[in-house]
Parts: structure tokens; sequence; C-alpha cells
């Protein structure tokens, strides 16, 4: 892609710019479409259509930005630990759990059903 390399990607301000400006008429014209006949809504203008995309954007955070949460890494690790485990050991943990289950909510051992 010829286009996004080298030095001069100043043309990328006002497409970014541009695209900023459609979305917020995109959104002021579904609003206005659809919430006051639906929920009795007032109408919105352009600058109360940007701010609430911004208000969406910080309550929710769409639009790209994949954080990652302190409990990916921690499954990494002990995907990483259980792949590099014996298949005996993985039965030895598994059998683990399966006796000590009831610390995270379920019984401690199966119960047995009289025939």
């Amino acid at each position: 892609m010829k286009l996004l390399e080298g030095k001069n990607r100043l043309w990328l301000v006002p497409v970014f710019i541009g695209g900023l400006a459609l979305l917020v008429l995109v959104t002021m014209f579904l609003w206005n479409s659809l919430m006051p006949g639906i929920f009795h809504l007032p109408l919105l203008n352009y600058w109360e259509a940007a701010g609430l995309l911004i208000l969406s954007r910080l309550l929710f955070g769409f639009g790209g930005h994949h954080w990652r949460s302190p409990m990916d890494n921690r499954r990494n690790h002990f995907r990483e630990k259980w792949e590099k485990m014996t298949p005996e050991d993985r039965e030895k943990f598994s059998e683990h759990l399966r006796e000590h289950r009831h610390f995270w909510g379920g019984a401690a051992s199966e119960p047995k059903m009289d025939k």
C-alpha cells in the first residue's frame, strides 16, 4: 500500500475529519428518525449528536481498542502450563479440581444414586 507509506500522510487528516462528520450526521439522522417516534424523545441537532457519540464512546468503549484484562495474562500462563503437562499430570490435576470443586460452588463429590 504505497498510499500509507512514507512521510506524506497529511491527506489522512481531512479524510478522518470527513468520516467523523459523516458519522455524526448518520447518528443524528438515525436518532431523529427513530427515537422521537418510538420513545417520544426530542430531536437532536448536529452538536448534540456529536456529544451523544462521545458519551457512548466513554460509557461503552466501542471503537477498536481491545484492552486486555489481567485475566488474559493468567489464562495464557495456565494454558502454557497445561500444554507442558504430561497426560498423567493433567489427569492428576483434573482429579484434584474435581475433589475440591466445592470451593468453586459445586458439590464436593458426585451425588450417589441408589438404585
